[in-house]
């Protein structure tokens, strides 16, 4: 992988184990080695999710992609509660 962005076998290691943080421009070029958008790697966000082509306000983005980078535990707890009240409410 080193010799494809451009990097030692050793710096290689650094990343994987935390040593070291890569750059702007390495992780340009693992996404073009991967095929995916920057943000992917950053975030584990894809460039095109539905959060951006829904037509959402800012906060209602900023909870999805919260939503998305929280453990299955916590997505079923929250899950569990939206709904709950959704069918209290629904009921009344």
């Amino acid at each position: 992988m080193g010799d494809i962005i451009g990097v030692s076998a050793q710096t290689i290691s650094g990343y994987e184990n935390g040593a070291i943080i890569p750059g702007p421009e390495v992780l340009l070029s693992y996404a073009e080695v991967f095929q995916v958008d920057s943000n992917y790697l950053l975030e584990g966000i894809e460039e095109s999710s539905e959060a951006d082509t829904l037509s959402l306000r800012k906060n209602e983005k900023e909870l999805i992609l919260a939503f998305r980078r929280c453990p299955n535990w916590k997505k079923n707890a929250v899950l569990s509660l939206i709904l709950d009240r959704y069918y209290e409410i629904d009921k009344k």
